[in-house]
């Protein structure tokens, strides 16, 4: 149970809690809330999220969206949406309060199981944070920002409008039964070991390895070429970095893949209910022996060929209708809607079972 007793008003937690209530409710207060979003640096360098406009990112009722290249006064802008991806980024989210002080400005933590004092260090900048991993977030609590909520990874190369119109153009493309292995072999991952004995002994996949220093293999692909070679194949086998729900299993699914996917992965269930595993054909694996493997590849492809054409569908639809980046941006700015009306609140909370520092309570 959380105890609320940390209520002296000279404790600096309980003032940054009062600073970010009234900051919020002044928001609240606002008829159109307008905001914007910027992504890692290094993301960008990789082109990685979608480059065209997305119009669904203006369609939440209540907010207005304005594009961050088209962004000319900052002091227009009232919200402000981070990506971070494992590299410290408090001198850039202060570079963003330099350019307008009372900006509230929230963090999407994509690669939180990785990299945790860098995480850390930019999280205690922020006014809201939204970690992707929630089995490995624990460490994130701290007594200047508040956690929103769990906000899973999604597919982001592409705009739900571009995935649509690509994935029609594409319809007519032959799959593989091979399984797909398009990886990144970062080294300090358990996978990579795995990936080079899967790439030596595993006659039915298709291995695209590419070193960590170089992702060109994939990145330097046009946006189409890259869901070309997802669409090309029936099947992919998810190998975590560590335990987390990446990516890639949300771009294979849009693609219509099936996905077969160890139950190491924490966070799998919460976003995939096994009655929506079992509709779109996943497969689960408890091992990474050979046998297994294999058994796995062929299961994937009997549920493939079983589910025909409508299961392919269904695991596009599934992505399209509701794990697009507008999708999740739309969450994160649900949740601060909340909290600019009073449904929430800032409150430094702690209990023997739960670290002390500020969490958002019921109002």
């Amino acid at each position: 149970m959380i105890v609320n007793a940390y209520t002296d008003p000279g404790l600096w937690p309980v003032q940054r809690a009062d600073q970010l209530s009234a900051r919020f409710h002044e928001l609240g207060q606002k008829d159109v809330i307008r905001w914007t979003w910027a992504p890692a640096p290094a993301t960008v360098t990789l082109n990685y999220f979608a480059s065209g406009p997305d119009e669904l990112l203006a369609s939440l009722e209540g907010f207005e969206y304005v594009p961050h290249d088209e962004v000319t006064d900052w002091s227009g802008v009232d919200v402000l949406i981070l990506t971070a991806h494992g590299a410290d980024m408090a001198v850039r989210v202060m570079e963003y309060r330099r350019r307008h002080p009372k900006m509230v400005v929230l963090l999407w933590l994509w690669d939180n199981h990785l990299a945790h004092m860098n995480n850390l260090k930019t999280v205690m900048t922020c006014d809201m944070y939204f970690a992707s991993h929630a089995y490995d977030s624990a460490y994130l609590n701290n007594l200047s920002c508040p956690e929103g909520m769990h906000v899973p990874a999604c597919s982001a190369q592409w705009t739900v409008q571009e995935a649509r119109e690509l994935l029609s153009e594409l319809s007519g493309v032959a799959r593989s039964s091979q399984l797909l292995l398009n990886y990144v072999d970062y080294k300090f991952s358990w996978r990579s070991e795995l990936l080079a004995k899967l790439r030596a002994e595993l006659d039915q996949a298709d291995s695209l390895l590419m070193p960590s220093h170089d992702r060109g293999r994939y990145f330097g692909k046009s946006s189409k070429e890259r869901l070309a070679e997802w669409v090309g194949h029936k099947a992919t086998l998810i190998l975590p970095v560590q335990r987390d729900l990446s990516t890639r299993v949300f771009d294979a699914l849009l693609a219509g893949l099936v996905v077969i996917a160890p139950r190491m992965i924490a966070d799998f269930d919460v976003v995939f209910p096994p009655e929506m595993q079992e509709r779109l054909g996943m497969v689960r694996i408890d091992d990474f022996e050979m046998p297994t493997i294999r058994a796995a590849i062929e299961q994937a492809n009997v549920n493939f060929d079983r589910l025909g054409e409508e299961g392919v569908k269904a695991r596009s639809d599934f992505i399209l209708e509701g794990h697009m980046l507008s999708h999740r941006m739309h969450a994160m700015l649900r949740a601060l809607r909340m909290a600019c009306a009073g449904r929430l609140a800032v409150r430094l909370t702690g209990s023997e079972q739960l670290p002390l520092g500020l969490r958002f309570v019921t109002a």
